[in-house]
């Protein structure tokens, strides 16, 4: 039904209503037609024309879609319900659905954890890359590249910062704890894994091909220049050599939770030979037997904890074909695996955890390192 349908049949209606309205009114007059005084005709008329009024308001709000919409089934008819919102309603729902949408995706593209935050991966990146080295670069003159970051130095340079995680408080020690068990409660390190693991292998493949080292001239000074494409690749490739290396170191503890014993008989020499040295400088030795009594602790002291160290390094890299790391770097591993296994509550599946991440990690990588040599 178009408009000017519409409009005619709400013009027979209003006919309708205006000579009902006449001959009920005639109806209960007393004199007959003609004798209606003065004073009733215009209130007649006025009341038409308020009914006229109306209709033709009712008829002006009647929109060509509305009408279009009554009209389009052969079984409607005039006056009934409207089964279907207009389209410009339509329109202002899909206005306000989208943006909504819009930002929902992009709350999901920018999620975070609230403790180990974005910024945490972001400086991560920056400071290994940081920490390479090329040939025959400023730092390092020699035939290879090197890394000057160690494990404990990443570990210390991270416990000392709290900007880096949430606001645990408290001072460094503590919030190294409170940081580090938040990461080790059981599947928080996969999921930390899988958050971050994308955004941190892009940034340190970018950063790596960005990144600016000093390099000697022929005239004896020095120039600073991008790193080349072997040297981002060496770059990638030695951090990822360091992640499996850990992740072995773990994968061992994980599965032979002896080696912790070792771990923890080592940890208790090294206190005792601490302790002895505390005993020698505080005891007003006078007698020479006393001096040397004193001294053949010490002595006794750092043998066992030698023989412990060696036995806990040796262990570990029988396991294991870890020529790659040193004794230090080996040591310092199993040390930081033994605590974290003593405060975890799943010691060994957080190990084993862990080492798979590493696993992982390395051969990505490994696999942008390739990507860049190519």
């Amino acid at each position: 039904m178009n408009t000017k349908q519409a409009r005619i049949i709400i013009g027979v209606v209003v006919v309708a209503i205006v000579i009902s309205g006449i001959w009920l009114f005639s109806r209960k007059a007393e004199t007959p037609p003609q004798a209606v005084n003065a004073t009733q005709k215009p209130q007649i008329a006025t009341s038409m024309q308020q009914i006229a009024d109306k209709a033709a308001e009712t008829i002006d709000e009647i929109s060509p879609d509305e009408a279009t919409q009554n009209g389009s089934s052969g079984n409607a008819t005039a006056g009934a319900p409207k089964t279907q919102p207009a389209a410009p309603a339509v329109a202002a729902k899909q206005a306000q659905t989208e943006p909504a949408q819009k930002q929902e995706e992009t709350t999901e593209e920018n999620v975070e954890d609230d403790t180990i935050r974005l910024s945490f991966i972001d400086n991560l990146s920056a400071y290994l890359v940081a920490g390479y080295q090329p040939p025959k670069s400023r730092k390092n003159p020699t035939e290879r590249g090197r890394l000057a970051i160690s494990y404990k130095q990443v570990n210390m340079h991270y416990g000392l910062d709290p900007s880096l995680f949430g606001n645990p408080g408290g001072a460094a020690g503590q919030l190294r704890k409170a940081v580090l068990d938040y990461a080790f409660q059981p599947g928080m390190l996969k999921s930390l894994y899988t958050l971050y693991a994308d955004s941190f292998v892009d940034q340190m493949s970018e950063q790596a091909q960005t990144a600016e080292r000093s390099f000697p001239t022929n005239g004896g000074s020095f120039a600073t220049a991008q790193l080349n494409a072997a040297q981002s690749a060496e770059l990638l490739t030695l951090y990822a050599n360091r992640c499996s290396d850990a992740a072995r170191v773990f994968k061992v503890m994980a599965k032979e939770p002896e080696l912790n014993d070792n771990v923890e008989r080592y940890l208790l020499a090294a206190r005792n030979v601490n302790t002895a040295y505390e005993h020698f400088w505080k005891r007003d030795l006078k007698a020479p037997s006393q001096v040397e009594l004193a001294g053949k602790e010490i002595k006794q002291a750092i043998v066992l904890r030698e023989e412990l160290r060696s036995k806990v390094i040796q262990a570990i890299r029988n396991r294991n074909n870890l020529n790659n790391l040193s004794d230090e770097q080996l040591l310092y591993l199993a040390q930081w695996g033994h605590r974290r296994s003593m405060s975890a509550p799943q010691p060994a599946k957080s190990l084993d955890n862990l080492s798979e991440i590493l696993t992982d990690l390395g051969k990505r990588l490994k696999a942008e390192a390739q990507k860049i040599g190519e």
